[in-house]
């Protein structure tokens, strides 16, 4: 856990680089919320992909087995095979019908919001770093910010789910303001921290996903392409078996390869969609663009950090935003 947040909870070698900020970067109010939100979204979103693989495979098992038999692929003697392959094709459904009830997509997205809604409140508390004129003052500051923004996040919560759909990204941002008297250490070690652990991390992360999401992308295009054209050449050569009435074995055969490439070819599309790897690609593309951009804002002369995070939080929670418009729609039904 501690390893894959290390921007939210960074380690003690850190936060001594970055000292005069460390009342920002580790905050017992802000971090023990977080990191719940955080287990119960990781743990929701294994069970439902993994329940809904699951149901797809056999649920397509169940389909292939049934078109075996239609084609007289398998003979009289495998009604016992039929009946395990019926059960599994029933647990398939089964699984489906669980998910839908267990509402584990809406505890994956619901949780992860609120995970992300932290992340992005305790980054905004950099910018505070900006009119406080002394440690004292930053960590009063920084206690006050995190007590409203968390009573207002737990009241947008108590929507459930609707909270996603009702989020406006504009007004989950408080902007702040710089100061004159504003202590030149604690700005400075806030806002190199902040370029490292929220710009630089994010652009990594990002980076990350699409070089993860790439080579399936292309083998998941692929296999799409040939398994359609394969199930439509083998649908046509089938016909054509049986119009000229070659051997019945043989063109059952053919019939029956032409509806398993279909079969197959809707699982992988199911599998995709609810993967959302093509349009994660797409997004994270985006998303690194705008990062590049406010990096550039950040490192000139005389920048203002507080819009610079206020800039740079926009970009982080227009991305979540559809992150969860598209994750709403996925399932696992073929």
């Amino acid at each position: 856990m501690r390893q894959n947040n290390r921007d939210m909870l960074p380690p003690a070698n850190l936060l001594a680089v970055y000292a005069a900020a460390a009342v920002i970067m580790r905050n017992d109010s802000i971090d023990g919320r977080f990191e719940n939100h955080e287990n119960q979204a990781q743990g929701a979103k294994r069970s439902y992909h993994t329940w809904g693989r699951a149901a797809v495979l056999f649920v397509a098992t169940s389909a292939l087995f049934t078109f075996a038999q239609r084609f007289q692929l398998i003979g009289n003697t495998s009604r016992w095979l039929a009946l395990v392959v019926a059960i599994l094709g029933g647990f398939g459904v089964a699984m489906q019908f669980y998910l839908f009830l267990s509402k584990k997509k809406k505890t994956w997205l619901l949780n992860r919001f609120a995970a992300e809604r932290l992340r992005s409140l305790k980054f905004q508390a950099y910018a505070l770093s900006a009119s406080s004129s002394g440690p004292n003052e930053l960590g009063a500051k920084v206690e006050q910010f995190f007590k409203e923004e968390l009573a207002h996040l737990e009241m947008e919560l108590c929507a459930g789910v609707a909270s996603l759909t009702l989020f406006s990204p504009a007004l989950a941002i408080k902007s702040q303001k710089s100061s004159p008297a504003a202590e030149k250490e604690a700005l400075e070690a806030a806002r190199a921290a902040y370029r490292e652990l929220r710009i630089a991390y994010q652009r990594r992360f990002a980076l990350a996903e699409i070089e993860k999401f790439r080579p399936i992308q292309r083998l998941s295009t692929s296999i799409a392409d040939f398994l359609y054209i394969a199930g439509a050449v083998l649908t046509i050569a089938g016909l054509a078996a049986v119009g000229v009435n070659f051997d019945a074995s043989i063109a059952n055969l053919i019939e029956f390869l032409g509806a398993a490439a279909f079969v197959l070819g809707l699982s992988q599309t199911v599998l995709d969609n609810a993967s959302l790897t093509e349009t994660s690609t797409t997004r994270y593309e985006r998303y690194v663009q705008s990062i590049d951009e406010c990096d550039s804002e950040l490192m000139k002369n005389g920048a203002d950090f507080p819009l610079v995070v206020c800039r740079f939080e926009r970009i982080v929670l227009e991305e979540l935003s559809q992150f969860c418009a598209a994750a709403s729609s996925i399932g696992y039904k073929l």
